[in-house]
């Protein structure tokens, strides 16, 4: 019906699962398959990514206005 249901999975995994990048800084995170592929057809992911806003004093003092938390949902 055109809707959207994430579940958890274990058939692909990040690694590292959990990485705090400094501003101006990269990070390389592999998606490793852990389960075969199917036989038939094919199955859809999408990958979650959370952008937490500063919680130490001196960031936030620094920005002014709002802090949110940006999520992005990227297709795998």
């Amino acid at each position: 019906n055109a809707e959207d249901h994430y579940a958890d999975q274990s058939d692909v995994v990040a690694s590292p699962p959990f990485v705090v990048i400094p501003p101006k800084q990269k990070q390389l995170i592999r998606l490793i398959r852990t389960a075969p592929p199917p036989a038939a057809g094919e199955n859809a992911y999408r990958i979650i990514l959370d952008q937490l806003p500063p919680t130490d004093g001196d960031s936030a003092k620094e920005s002014a206005g709002l802090q949110l938390q940006m999520r992005y949902v990227l297709p795998l």
